[in-house]
């Protein structure tokens, strides 16, 4: 990237087109093209991602670089496998081979029609971004969701989604409805999980239900669960016990969660695990969350009524990816000692 310099900035023809099974490559409909080049805003925080991982390899960690290791562009794995390593300048462990790319979530938002957003702060008055969402939401820190809601005008309702509309309204969006651009820009994830005195979830957190064949089609590096897990805000919800009501509880420090490498390698065998039992035909019979470390599968449907076809079980539970409650727990009590 030029530092500074017009005349390296960034262009890229981006062509979408739509993937059918069974049909070949040349006749996939072309559904959008566009040629892109960032604003100002957005080759800072390429340039940011860029540092990030330059650093990392100076220091000599390149064996410890993840996808998470950037907002928008992050540094993937090349090869077929976690076998391919290749010497790196300033250690003497091997490392995967990367290359840069720009995220998933990122490259949705250049698809995507233009949507209704909300941008909560202008690059120039703040540093950083999370340093930006901090302070915009750290007054409502320690305060009950009713007294948050009611001041920002966030009607009252039983939805469980009600925290996250409210927490969104002070994060800077105009209504419960509109979207914040860091977010959509980022693939930053808000999550809100209700806690005891000892931060223990009361329960896991959920991500959206799969295709059981979308799923088996997917690598690690493509998988929908690494988009949506790589890059999150976890807002803990202060709750004296599980029946506490939301409008009652109270909001804790946010949390911005990066994982390693380490934890990235660990969620993605527990991935691999589900995969394969699915691959067996075993969609209504996967492991237990007390069989895995981070991660777990189970029902995410309206009811017990929701179903769909998987391989070997035509009748299968509509389900998704969870984190696991003592791993969420880790993450906030590892980030409260920060």
């Amino acid at each position: 990237m030029g530092h500074g310099d017009r005349s390296q900035k960034l262009k890229i023809l981006f062509v979408f087109f739509e993937h059918i099974d069974g049909r070949p490559k040349a006749e996939f409909p072309v559904r959008r093209v566009v040629l892109w080049e960032p604003d100002d805003e957005v080759a800072a925080l390429l340039k940011t991602d860029w540092e990030r991982v330059r650093t990392k390899i100076r220091r000599g960690l390149a064996h410890e670089l993840s996808e998470s290791d950037g907002r928008i562009m992050g540094p993937c794995t090349k090869g077929a496998d976690s076998k391919h390593l290749r010497a790196q300048p300033f250690s003497e462990t091997k490392a995967r081979s990367r290359a840069f790319a720009l995220k998933q979530a990122f490259t949705k938002t250049l698809y995507r029609p233009p949507a209704r957003t909300e941008q909560v702060l202008k690059t120039s008055d703040a540093p950083d971004l999370e340093d930006r969402l901090l302070a915009r939401f750290s007054r409502f820190v320690g305060r009950t969701v009713a007294s948050v809601a009611d001041e920002l005008g966030v009607p009252e309702s039983t939805a469980k989604s009600y925290t996250a509309s409210v927490a969104r309204r002070a994060m800077g969006a105009s209504s419960v409805r509109s979207r914040i651009k860091e977010f959509d820009d980022t693939g930053l994830t808000l999550r809100i999980t209700r806690v005891n005195s000892d931060l223990l979830p009361y329960e896991a957190i959920s991500f959206r239900a799969f295709d059981y064949f979308e799923l088996l089609d997917e690598s690690w590096e493509d998988s929908a669960l690494l988009s949506e897990v790589e890059y999150m805000l976890l807002v803990p919800l202060h709750a004296p016990n599980r029946t506490t009501s939301q409008r009652e509880s109270t909001f804790g420090d946010p949390v911005f969660w990066r994982p390693t490498s380490h934890e990235l390698e660990l969620i993605a065998r527990e991935w691999e695990v589900y995969r394969l039992e699915i691959r067996e035909g075993r969609a209504n019979r996967l492991s237990p969350a007390s069989n895995t470390t981070a991660i777990h599968v189970r029902p995410h449907g309206r009811d017990g009524q929701d179903r769909v076809q998987a391989p070997g079980e035509p009748d299968a539970r509509k389900q998704s990816f969870w984190l696991n409650k003592p791993y969420i727990q880790k993450v906030l009590a590892e980030a409260r000692k920060d």
